[in-house]
Order: structure tokens, then sequence, then C-alpha cells
């Protein structure tokens, strides 16, 4: 069994659809600050500890407007439905979470909770489906945000940043 503390809120999904659009640029990227570190710790263990198959419902936002990673993910198995968070290297079979994969998973987040829709999941892209840019999708963001998003969800993990201090 896994349990954790009960810290209200509701998970991102909730939250964007509450809202009825994107979160405001400037909170969400302290709350990403937050996770990164999060993740960086994680990453640091002795046996690295990796997110691998996050699902929107993993993150949730408290009453005070923190996020918060369920840790659920960290014990879940990937699994093969469908997710605009998994990074395209564990639909392969043999796929293994490393920490371009994790970082994958997390520009996928910010670019939901960014712009209010999720992006296409990597089969989707492969097959043809483009990654719109964030700021055609919320022309407040700034384009520092619209890069940093952009190359946390390239498809190749080279492509990507491959530690969280990055």
């Amino acid at each position: 069994y896994v349990v954790c503390d009960d810290i209200g809120g509701q998970d991102l999904e909730r939250t964007l659809r509450a809202r009825g659009g994107p979160l405001p640029e400037e909170a969400t990227l302290v709350q990403a600050r937050r996770l990164l570190d999060a993740l960086e710790f994680l990453h640091d263990q002795k046996t690295p500890l990796h997110l691998g198959d996050p699902l929107a419902g993993d993150v949730w936002i408290g009453e005070d407007g923190r996020w918060f990673l369920a840790p659920f993910t960290l014990i879940r198995p990937i699994s093969r439905a469908p997710s605009a968070y998994r990074a395209r290297e564990l639909e392969q079979p043999t796929g293994e979470p490393t920490a371009a994969s994790d970082l994958y998973a997390l520009s996928a987040m910010l670019y939901h909770a960014l712009t209010g829709w999720a992006p296409p999941t990597a089969a989707q892209r492969d097959a043809g489906t483009p990654l719109n840019g964030p700021r055609a999708l919320n022309p407040n963001l700034s384009t520092l945000i619209e890069q940093v998003l952009l190359r946390g969800l390239q498809l190749r993990p080279e492509n990507r940043s491959q530690v969280a201090c990055e």
C-alpha cells in the first residue's frame, strides 16, 4: 500500500477546467521550480527514482497554490494507454525511465498548465500531428518559456535537457 497526506486542492486537469483556461506564467514557473528541485532530489538518489509515466492527476495544486507530485507515479508501471506526458522512448517495450524522460513529462505538464491544452502524444506527433507553439495557444507567454517548453518536448531524448538543473 502507498499512503499519502490529503493536501486538499485538486489535480491539474480539474484546476484548468475550473479556471476555463491556462494558469498564469509567473506563478506556474515558481511551482515548476519546486517540481524541478523534487526531480533533482529523486534523480540524485543512490538508485535514481523516476516519474516514468505520470498522469495529469499526479500533479495536485493545493488550496494555497503550491503544486505537489502524488507518489503513485513512482510505483505505477508504464502503461500502454496513450498519454500526453509519456516520452516517446517509453513507448518501446524495453523503454526505461530516465531523467530526460522525466523532463519530457514535466515539460508536457507545464505546456498543459500554461496553454490549457495537453500536447499531442508522441505517437500522434510521429503520425504527423503538429505540436502547436505554446504562444499560439496562449499569446501572453514569454518567448523564453516557449523555447524552454519546445526544447523539453523534443521527441528525441538527446535534444532535451538531460538533468533537472539545466
